[in-house]
């Protein structure tokens, strides 16, 4: 064989080794938009990002805290009801009889209540962030920590507030006589206070705005699209249905798959369906080809 052919063939060779390796080896992608996620309580949005290691430890940290100022305070709820106050005496307040004043028993349950609600809620965001969306950023362990405080609080401030007669449920707010008629509604409006946190700040300012005559902030529309689901479509129509979103076709790159059926249709796209993109994102799919 001449050195031509000997070049001829080894050329052949790697044009032949280049061709596998583009459908095996995936092709570079452009940039993955970014993520976002419409909290529906609010409104707002905010960015999805991956979690590491940090923040990991921080969503254990703060899971274990949760649940151990949850069985805390179950267990205050209970050693009050029994009339027990065994924390008081663990401080030395050994004449806890002024506690037992009923008006005294509303406010702690209330606070109780305002805590177990807190915890309740961070719970759910903890399972809504690293659960489903292994979104957890370490800086939300610091509102883990201050949740049950916090709801705590708002209950005590739901709890005044109502009694002052400012704000109304169905007219006029009346207490009922005796300790345990009080108590277990104060003891709910605590819960559903610490609950629905976020939910009370936005009514105390309505209240504050109304009786102080401020203005609201009104928060800017944020221009976000939801990614549709485009697996099991062919790139013309995951195209189309992008466009339909005010999306964009970005990157496709192809890999072998057994499946008959998902040959030339998307296998997989890098930004999950039911996220929010900014409008104009590129959404780069997966091709299934054939083997």
């Amino acid at each position: 064989m001449t050195e031509n052919n000997k070049k001829s063939e080894s050329a052949k060779k790697v044009a032949e080794t280049e061709k596998k390796v583009s459908v095996l080896t995936p092709a570079k992608t452009v940039g993955k938009a970014r993520e976002f996620i419409i909290d529906e309580q609010t409104g707002r949005s905010f960015e999805v990002k991956p979690e590491d290691k940090m923040d990991r430890l921080a969503a254990r940290a703060s899971i274990i805290y949760l649940l151990i100022m949850i069985f805390f305070f179950l267990w205050q709820l209970f050693d009050i009801w029994l009339g027990r106050f065994t924390l008081a005496q663990l401080f030395g307040y050994l004449n806890y009889g002024p506690l037992t004043n009923s008006s005294t028993l509303i406010g702690i349950y209330t606070f109780i209540g305002g805590a177990l609600g807190g915890i309740v809620n961070e719970i759910r965001g903890f399972l809504f962030w690293h659960c489903d969306h292994n979104a957890f950023g370490r800086r939300y362990l610091w509102k883990a920590l201050v949740s049950p405080w916090l709801g705590a609080v708002l209950g005590i401030f739901v709890y005044f507030f109502m009694r002052s007669g400012i704000a109304l449920f169905t007219g006029e707010f009346i207490p009922g006589e005796g300790t345990v008629q009080q108590a277990i509604p104060m003891f709910t409006i605590g819960l559903l206070a610490g609950y629905g946190s976020r939910k009370v700040f936005i009514w105390l300012d309505h209240h504050v705005d109304r009786i102080f005559k401020l203005k609201k902030k009104k928060d800017e529309a944020e221009n976000l699209k939801k990614v549709p689901n485009l697996k099991g479509m062919t790139k013309e129509e995951a195209e189309k249905k992008l466009d339909d979103f005010e999306l964009k076709l970005g990157k496709v790159k192809e890999v072998q798959t057994e499946k008959k059926d998902m040959i030339k249709k998307v296998i997989s796209q890098d930004t999950k369906p039911n996220l929010y993109v900014e409008a104009g994102s590129a959404i780069n799919i997966t091709l299934g080809v054939r083997e």
